[in-house]
């Protein structure tokens, strides 16, 4: 059948008007383009490659301090995982902001160093909790952070960092996917997080269309 064409009358100004039951315009156009208002768009709608459909923040303010002591073999994680529901094929742009304590424990070092890593998965994970293999889920960032003294001591001298990490990944499944970090230290260092009211762990997730 041919096109069907609504327009209003063609002088300047004049608009078409589309109202809902309750009499709120929800589509008005102008000379050129047009207003859409109060309206709630499907979980099926389609956005352009490329564009942010939607923004997940995250935080957890109440997780306290936790401590891995030194471990060669196993990393930690130091608080519960975050979660949010990904949809397959969609790419996921992961912002994680924390605090490290780099803390030395009673051993002659001059090191004060120690490794986090962000992560995401399927899988849920706990304070405590081991993780002693990186290809377990998908690794976003790996920080070594901290620093060297210019002599070895048994003195505290530990450190206070922000931790600023980024990453992106692409969904492979329609579920709920997890977020978290661990940390290590493999010399005579205690590795530490951070958690409070004032220092929270804050993660903000960027859904964007393939």
């Amino acid at each position: 059948m041919p096109d069907l064409i609504i327009k209003p009358t063609a002088t300047s100004g004049n608009k078409l008007i589309l109202k809902d039951q309750a009499g709120g315009a929800v589509l008005t156009t102008a000379d050129s383009g047009a207003t859409a208002a109060n309206v709630t768009l499907a979980s099926t709608t389609v956005f352009p490659s490329g564009k942010v459909s939607n923004v997940f923040r995250l935080s957890d303010n109440t997780s306290g301090e936790y401590q891995a002591n030194v471990d060669s073999s196993a990393a930690k994680v130091p608080a519960d995982a975050m979660s949010w529901s990904a949809i397959s094929g969609r790419h996921y742009l992961v912002n994680s902001q924390s605090i490290a304590q780099p803390w030395a424990n009673g051993t002659s070092s001059s090191g004060r160093t120690q490794t986090t890593r962000l992560y995401v998965g399927t899988t849920n994970r706990s304070e405590g909790d081991t993780q002693a293999s990186t290809s377990t889920d998908t690794l976003l960032f790996d920080a070594y952070i901290g620093r060297n003294l210019t002599a070895a001591t048994t003195t505290g001298d530990h450190g206070y960092w922000l931790m600023n990490m980024q990453g992106f990944f692409t969904a492979g499944s329609t579920a709920t996917h997890y977020v978290y970090l661990t940390i290590h230290s493999t010399t005579a260092i205690n590795s530490r997080f951070g958690n409070s009211t004032y220092q929270p762990w804050t993660v903000i997730i960027y859904e964007i269309m393939p």
